[in-house]
């Protein structure tokens, strides 16, 4: 929250404390009801500012008094910490820019702000819910690496951060997956510990020459995966070392984009494409990993002989993958 930039309220909140802020506020919505409102409505209050103050608003009664940014804010909090926000608020039917742009700012000033006192769980619930409607809702990739450098920092303050990990990864966008790996090179152990649990295959780098390789191979990893990934569904209320996305073995074996929510292809699969997964989900599991596998690494080198090799049968694919991979 840059104080310079946050309005005669946040540089309150910044500089004297929430009760100062609090007291401020209502005295002088006693003297003036607009006025106050008018501290609020400046473009350049901070979100945090809104939260300190929502049981001076209800008291108050100046929700009719609000712009349309912190009308949207405040019912977006008080849903959250009422749990009445259900499936219906998650709907992409129901997105409007209006919305979106309240959400951003909520997010954008919001997120570096650590509030003191037993209210930090629940202010933290509210950031992660806005994530995730960001994510969720709105396709936000922008957002995506600000939430992942929110991730670390939860976790060097002692704050939760699972459920915007959750969040995080409900896009399956390779750049959220690049974010974390930068922290592979982190000279916080804990940042490398949670980057390499976080990010597919492969243990704790020991040393610095180790995470220099295992990012590396991230890298190279999403570089080839990232058209086909989709979300597992696993997460930390599940399993201590949950999978959060993995790549599909058929869509990269075909060259067919898919949709990391649906796992489903992003165009329809021609009656060549139903043959040559049919040939595919016939052998066994080694067989099929090698062509996907393959496939993708001939089709990068050359298109044209990759064209020749996915109209061999099954027998002779696996063949000449075996044999192509000994000289590539």
């Amino acid at each position: 929250m840059n104080g310079q930039n946050a309005g005669v309220l946040g540089r309150i909140l910044n500089t004297r404390g929430g009760d100062a802020l609090k007291r401020t506020f209502y005295s002088t919505a006693a003297k003036d009801r607009g006025q106050a409102a008018a501290l609020l409505n400046d473009e350049n209050t901070p979100y945090p500012v809104l939260w300190m103050l929502l049981p001076e608003i209800d008291a108050l009664g100046l929700d009719s008094l609000l712009s349309p940014r912190n009308k949207i804010a405040c019912d977006v909090t008080r849903r959250k910490l009422r749990k009445t926000y259900g499936k219906t608020l998650l709907a992409p039917e129901a997105r409007s820019e209006e919305d979106y742009n309240a959400l951003r700012w909520m997010f954008d000033t919001g997120r570096d702000w650590s509030p003191r006192g037993v209210r930090l769980e629940l202010f933290d619930a509210v950031m992660d819910y806005v994530a995730a409607l960001l994510i969720e809702k709105y396709d936000d990739a922008e957002v995506l690496v600000a939430i992942a450098h929110l991730v670390f920092r939860r976790r060097r303050q002692g704050r939760n951060f699972h459920d915007l990990v959750w969040a995080l990864y409900r896009s399956a966008d390779p750049a959220a997956l690049r974010a974390i790996a930068e922290y592979l090179l982190s000279r916080d152990r804990e940042d490398v510990v949670l980057a390499a649990q976080l990010l597919p295959g492969g243990d704790v780098p020991q040393d610095a020459l180790e995470a220099q390789e295992r990012y590396q191979s991230v890298l190279r990893w999403i570089e080839e995966n990232g058209p086909y990934l989709y979300i597992t569904g696993e997460h930390f209320q599940q399993t201590s070392a949950p999978v959060f996305v993995d790549f599909d073995e058929e869509a990269k074996y075909l060259d067919k984009p898919i949709s990391p929510k649906g796992r489903t292809p992003l165009t329809p699969l021609t009656d060549e494409e139903y043959a040559l997964l049919a040939q595919f989900r016939a052998l066994p599991e080694e067989e099929r990993s090698l062509l996907a596998s393959y496939s993708c690494a001939l089709r990068q080198r050359d298109r044209e002989a990759w064209e020749q090799w996915r109209h061999l049968g099954a027998a002779q694919q696996v063949m000449a993958a075996r044999k192509g991979f000994e000289v590539m």
